[in-house]
């Protein structure tokens, strides 16, 4: 089976053979280092490349990362720098990247980030999949889908994310009415109103903290806060709607990762992001167990935590989208998710 192909856009040779040795197995690498060999091959694959890592060091590499995103297709885009940068990070988010690193480059952050990725990009090849069933030119299809990500990317950088409902809206031409007044009534059905903001439960012992996370995202969400495991559980139970819960890894009275599961039973259809002052290479392999959608380490910057719950709550909404259309088409979708 061949290999999601990825394009790497880094002039350091070293730096370029460190990074095909880390996605070796998992994607065809494409190096370039040249602008000629970019749009050559942007032109040449632009429908079939699933992701781009492009160093932010790179000459006019914000200039390039937004030419990147017009032209269009379903690649997502990771940017790295050689050393931590949080306003060029922060300028790279607002151009429309999925996400960001920085050196020491770590093995199992660079694997999570492009598998969060690819994944990003499978739900919106099963969507326009299922689309064609209502528009065949998937040319067409893929340039709407990348007009929706272009609107994402000025929204990420505040934690909001594109609805169900607005996706349908965007894509004009290619989803009979028919369809959208079906989409409509459903997602209608499940949230009530249009203007309801999504609920998300924060579940963090300490109270500074608790503060520092309510701030970001309070004038965007309803946000439930519990101080500790037992706290999390009584709200889950009390609350009929939870689409985010946002978790400590080191609780008082129960680890998050033993809380997850607990939390899954009452909201199964809920995404989780765990907390933790813990690097991500510590934590690798309860991150996988528990399917979480993201991590922020400690101490937070609104940045990572702001671009995090978008991303999550993006990809519940993804599924939503793709969900309906399966059940619309008549079509189980037997593929991995």
């Amino acid at each position: 089976m061949p290999r999601p192909p990825l394009l790497l856009i880094e002039e350091n040779e070293f730096k370029a053979q460190e990074m095909i040795a880390l996605s070796e197995g998992l994607l065809e690498t494409i190096w370039v280092k040249s602008y000629q060999d970019i749009f050559l091959t942007l032109q040449t694959r632009v429908l079939t490349l699933r992701l781009i890592l492009l160093n932010l060091e790179f000459p006019s590499a914000l200039d390039l990362l937004e030419k990147i995103i017009k032209i269009g297709g379903l690649g997502e885009i990771i940017v790295y720098t050689y050393d931590e940068n949080i306003s060029l990070a922060e300028k790279a988010f607002q151009a429309g990247a999925f996400s960001y690193f920085h050196d020491p480059i770590q093995n199992e952050i660079v694997h999570i980030l492009i598998e969060k990725a690819l994944k990003q990009v499978t739900l919106l090849e099963k969507i326009l999949s299922q689309l064609k069933t209502y528009h065949p030119d998937i040319l067409l299809l893929t340039r709407r889908v990348a007009a929706v990500k272009q609107t994402l990317a000025n929204r990420r950088m505040k934690g909001q994310y594109i609805s169900s409902l607005e996706f349908i809206s965007m894509m004009p031409g290619a989803i009979p009415q028919k369809f959208s007044e079906v989409f409509h009534e459903h997602v209608m059905t499940q949230s009530g109103t249009f203007s309801k903001k999504d609920k998300i439960l924060i579940v963090e012992d300490e109270p500074v903290l608790q503060n520092q996370l309510y701030a970001m995202l309070n004038p965007y969400y309803d946000l439930l806060i519990a101080g500790n495991a037992r706290e999390a559980i009584d709200q889950a139970r009390q609350n009929e709607k939870i689409d985010l819960m946002i978790i400590n890894f080191s609780l008082s009275d129960m680890l998050g990762t033993e809380l997850i599961p607990e939390l899954k039973t009452i909201h199964p259809k809920a995404v989780t992001i765990l907390m933790s002052t813990y690097h991500l290479n510590e934590l690798v392999v309860d991150f996988l167990r528990h399917k979480v959608t993201d991590f922020i380490n400690q101490p937070y910057d609104s940045l990572y935590v702001l671009t995090a719950v978008s991303r999550a709550l993006q990809k519940k909404e993804l599924k939503q989208i793709l969900d309906l259309l399966l059940r619309q088409n008549n079509v189980k979708d037997l593929t991995p998710r």
